[in-house]
């Protein structure tokens, strides 16, 4: 069989679907992104790039959301349509399609392909639907997620909650893929402080604070992270960045504190699989300050290591995140409150012990990765299978 993965990077989270898949040798696995891989990295994987202008198109109807985003839509899905037709006239013809696009890539998907089984995959609203109310939420809805949901024949939300937003005439092709961790590479190992900071001892308290959200320029957040460093002479800082841009305006902010301060701190961005493990295993807390599309990919990976996670907790969406039992909720006050929460749990670290063994016992019993896709591996084909036979 031929599979086709669409994504914006490799693996996504597609994880080791698609290697699994390539290992079967009557297989044959593409792979289209924007950040392609070497195929000795990937075996048996043919990596293909995808190139498209995102700054066309962007400035029109600024007035109407509902046009401005089907605008972007058509803007991207042409130009991937070529990618698509490329890939159709080389003799690739998939069989199954794995796609997970958020911004409109995949708007002629079922053209370019017209028989091949389509398995789409929600990857989130470009704005907090909760926040509109009628006829915005209406055209916020009307975007590149749900159409996608429209033109798949199968469709998988993270939560029973994200279903809500569909209509219900789509709900029996949308099913619930939970999210998943490696729970074999995420384990918990010793803490390696001197791997990032040279002047540390291998043992020690280190708070990592998630800086890809936005409050990534808070100065709010900077002034909570030099008092940390102030009040607690033998704490470590490491803050993670997801563009460049972020990390050198902190460069910047940062140029005028002193050595001592500096000494402590850690910018990281682009940290490989191994070192972005390290830091996880060496983390005594890890901090996400806000909870506005949840990282949970993230947060469930440092679950996976034992890590104490602190986050503010929305109702109702991710009943993954238990405040009190496996994650402790941060809260959304004044700096001098977080920062004295912060200390408190580093005073008394040893008492969260419980917490952090329940945070790995929670992704190893409901969302290790082998289990969950094997399970999703089966009901894909299931569902092809009915698709071949009702064609």
């Amino acid at each position: 069989m031929r599979f086709l993965f669409c994504n914006d990077s490799y693996p996504g989270l597609f994880g080791s679907l698609p290697s699994n898949l390539a290992s079967d040798a009557t297989n044959q696995v593409m792979f289209l992104s924007f950040y392609p891989r070497r195929e000795d990295i990937s075996k048996g994987i043919i990596h293909a790039r995808l190139n498209v202008n995102r700054t066309r198109g962007q400035s029109l109807r600024q007035e109407s959301v509902f046009l401005s985003t089907w605008e972007r839509m058509f803007h991207l899905g042409k130009q991937t349509l070529q990618a698509f037709t490329h890939i159709r006239e080389s003799g690739f013809v998939p069989d199954i399609v794995f796609v997970s696009f958020l911004d409109g890539s995949a708007f002629f998907l079922r053209h370019a392909f017209p028989d091949a089984f389509i398995a789409a995959y929600f990857n989130g609203f470009r704005v907090n639907l909760d926040t509109l109310e009628g006829n915005q939420k209406f055209q916020a809805m009307m975007e590149p997620q749900h159409y996608l949901a429209m033109q798949s024949d199968l469709y998988f939300v993270r939560s029973e909650h994200q279903k809500a937003y569909f209509p219900r005439r789509l709900l029996s092709s949308i099913h619930v893929l939970p999210p998943y961790v490696d729970t074999e590479f995420f384990t918990p190992r010793p803490q390696k402080l001197t791997k990032f900071f040279s002047y540390s001892s291998d043992r020690g308290e280190l708070v990592t604070i998630h800086m890809k959200g936005g409050m990534a320029c808070s100065k709010e957040l900077m002034k909570l992270v030099v008092r940390l460093l102030l009040r607690r002479p033998t704490c470590f800082v490491a803050l993670t960045f997801g563009k460049k841009n972020i990390k050198s305006l902190w460069e910047n902010m940062f140029s005028s504190q002193s050595e001592t301060i500096l000494s402590r701190l850690f910018l990281a961005e682009g940290l490989d699989h191994e070192a972005y493990h390290s830091l996880l295993c060496s983390t005594t807390v890890h901090l996400f300050p806000e909870y506005v599309s949840p990282p949970l990919q993230e947060m469930m990976e440092s679950m996976s290591c034992g890590t104490l996670l602190m986050t503010p907790v929305a109702d109702g969406e991710d009943s993954i995140l238990r405040d009190g039992e496996n994650m402790l909720a941060f809260p959304e006050a004044a700096p001098e409150k977080q920062l004295k929460k912060i200390c408190y749990l580093l005073d008394n670290i040893n008492s969260f012990d419980m917490i952090r063994k329940n945070a790995r016992q929670t992704i190893e019993r409901n969302h290790s990765e082998s289990e969950v896709l094997s399970h999703h591996l089966n009901v894909i084909m299931k569902g092809y299978a009915k698709f071949v036979e009702e064609r």
